[in-house]
Formats: C-alpha cells, sequence, structure tokens
C-alpha cells in the first residue's frame, strides 16, 4: 500500500482518492451559479446541508442555520482537492463575505463574546472585530465630550454608526471627518 503525507501525517493514498471523491460528489449537487464566489461560511453550510453522517459538527451547524466560520480552510486537508476541483468545474471563494457577516454578527449583537480553544488565524480574526466594536462600546460607555468619525469606516456605514450612537446618547456631539490624499480633510457632517 503507498503511504502520502500531510505535514507529519502518514494516510493512505487511496484515503485522499476517497476524500477527493466523497467531497466532489457533495460540490457537484451545489448549484454552480451558487458557487460562483461563494463565502467559506455558506460553502461549509452547503456541504452541511449534503452531509449524511449525524455526527457531523457542519451538518449540525447546517441544520440550525449556524455559520461556521473558517479562515483557514483552505490551509486545512480539503485545500488542494478543493483547488483541483476548481480547476475542473467552477469553484470560487470570496472569503470577504466571511468577514462581512462576522462583523455584523459581532456589530449587531447586544453583547458579543467568543470562547477561543488554541489560537492562529480563527482567534486573530475573532479578536479583531471584536477590537473594532471594543471602541464603539468604549465611546457609549464612556460618554467622552466629542465623538470623531472617520467617514470611510471599514466595517460599517459611519451616517449609520453615528445615528446609532445619537439613540444611545443624544447629548454627546459626533464630528464625521475623513482624510483627502488631494485636498486634505474634510468635515461631512456634525450632530450634537
Amino acid at each position: 500500500m503507498t503511504k502520502g503525507s500531510i505535514y507529519d501525517i502518514f494516510i493512505e493514498n487511496d484515503t485522499f482518492v476517497d476524500i477527493e471523491t466523497y467531497v466532489g460528489k457533495l460540490i457537484d449537487d451545489i448549484p454552480e451559479e451558487k458557487r460562483d464566489g461563494i463565502a467559506i461560511h455558506e460553502f461549509l453550510n452547503e456541504i452541511g446541508k449534503r452531509v449524511k453522517d449525524e455526527g457531523s459538527f457542519v451538518k449540525a451547524a447546517a441544520d440550525m442555520n449556524v455559520p461556521v466560520f473558517s479562515p483557514g480552510f483552505l490551509d486545512s486537508m480539503l485545500g488542494i482537492p478543493l483547488w483541483m476541483y476548481s480547476k475542473q468545474k467552477k469553484l470560487v471563494f470570496d472569503p470577504i463575505k466571511d468577514f462581512d457577516l462576522l462583523v455584523d454578527m459581532v456589530f449587531d449583537a447586544k453583547k458579543s463574546g467568543a470562547i477561543i480553544l488554541g489560537g492562529g488565524t480563527p482567534k486573530h480574526h475573532t479578536q479583531y472585530m471584536h477590537t473594532l466594536r471594543e471602541g464603539l462600546d468604549a465611546a457609549i460607555n464612556e460618554k467622552p465630550d466629542l465623538i470623531i468619525l472617520d467617514f470611510i469606516l471599514l466595517f460599517r456605514d459611519s451616517f449609520e454608526v453615528a445615528k446609532n450612537m445619537k439613540q444611545d446618547d443624544p447629548q454627546i456631539p459626533i464630528l464625521i471627518l475623513t482624510l483627502d490624499l488631494v485636498v486634505g480633510i474634510k468635515c461631512f457632517g456634525t450632530w450634537g
């Protein structure tokens, strides 16, 4: 029997073939138009809908419509089979959509927290999103004399953020600015 390896794990080559075949059939069942620009959490949801193993956490998450975020997904044992599949049939990932949903979930939650087992990429993504939220939470909780927002927020529309902050505390003045590389600093509006 021929053996292959992934990092320091040795596996019989037939296992690789079995994985590629199984995953390929699951992907083939996903409509091609869904596979073009699919987020990784959407892809895992689609796979979970097709897995028959009742013990699968991907199936359980799909059954309960809970997104599974896996920022290092293509660095897993499935990375190469997925890449090979994409060379024969339509499969294009858009990981930015994962950020979009994660940001929405973190900012829309009344309270937010995470249980992190281990470290690496998932920990970094989770902490980064919560760091952005903590700045807004601090602005609401600390009651500053003035809030200055950048017009070009990476995670939300600045006018939407200002409106929400004014609902929490109508007395806080808010100034929305941005740096224009040609003109300099521009003021887009004030509230308060």
